[in-house]
């Protein structure tokens, strides 16, 4: 979400080859992460910005494609912010019901997000979008040193997943961090 903040923020130009090539590339990295990512690799780290930049990419390329201009993409990108916030309580409540491999759970859970998610753009943040674009400087300095952490997060996490002994705490089964004495 940040990096698709500092994209429209700070934009740039590219040659119609250029875009093509970022477009492509982008979405190339979009279906490693789709199809070769799975529950083996720790989240977060390293890995995530694969996927940040491959949206990046696509974002920068800006190309009127159908993958990008399609109804469909388009309303996702509307909703896209609240999507972000309104899937994680979602997501956590399916991970700690134990219902994360309950496909009428996680189908329920995901027809709710769409929902809430349109209703909380159409409600909310179009009212926000409308009344405050004077403070646009600010901003772009608060995302630029948010993007800072957010870039190094993932790094200093994989960090911590390769080394976890000499952090006094694992990842449990659960997937969450414990932080009791190391298991022997």
């Amino acid at each position: 979400m940040l990096a698709g903040g500092l994209v429209f923020l700070y934009p740039l130009n590219f040659s119609s080859k250029t875009r093509f090539i970022l477009e492509l590339t982008g979405l190339l990295m979009l279906i490693v992460t789709i199809f070769y990512f799975n529950s083996s690799f720790p989240w977060p780290s390293f890995y995530s910005l694969l996927t940040i930049l491959g949206v990046v990419l696509i974002l920068y390329a800006n190309k009127k494609s159908f993958i990008t201009c399609n109804p469909l993409s388009q309303f996702i990108g509307k909703i896209s912010y609240s999507i972000y916030l309104w899937h994680w309580p979602f997501a956590v409540f399916l991970y700690f019901s134990n219902s994360s491999a309950n496909y009428l759970a996680i189908l329920t859970s995901f027809l709710a997000i769409i929902i809430l998610s349109t209703l909380s753009y159409y409600f909310i943040e179009q009212h926000f979008i409308k009344t405050n674009k004077t403070r646009l400087i600010l901003i772009k300095y608060f995302l630029f040193n948010i993007f800072i952490g957010a870039v190094f997060t993932p790094i200093i996490a994989s960090i911590v997943h390769k080394y976890p002994k000499q952090n006094n705490f694992y990842i449990s089964n659960r997937g969450y961090y414990q932080t009791t004495t190391l298991p022997s």
